[in-house]
């Protein structure tokens, strides 16, 4: 779902601070729950399986998500840690430089 989100488009400005407010909200309602690392995770896209692997999702996920943050800071100067602070810390974001 993450995946799709930000593929959806070539994101940019407003529309890509939009796209990470919902992934931020997806984070602060799970932020508190552990992952199985037992349980599968599956990536659709259009209908399609196009990845499947046990663990923690967010181990294929954080270089996209990483990526978009890094994105955002370039496209508003703002730092995405104080917009986003579940996903940045989720991810590991680190201060862009």
């Amino acid at each position: 779902m993450i995946e799709w989100i930000l593929n959806e488009n070539k994101l940019e400005g407003k529309a890509l601070e939009e796209k990470l407010q919902k992934i931020e909200s997806l984070f602060r309602e799970e932020h508190s729950k552990k992952t199985n690392p037992n349980k599968i995770f599956r990536v659709e896209k259009d209908g399609e399986i196009v990845h499947e692997e046990k663990g923690d999702p967010l181990q294929y996920m954080r270089p996209l998500l990483t990526d978009a943050l890094r994105e955002y800071h370039q496209a508003t100067g703002e730092d995405p840690r104080s917009k986003f602070p579940y996903l940045s810390s989720a991810v590991g974001y680190k201060k862009a430089q």
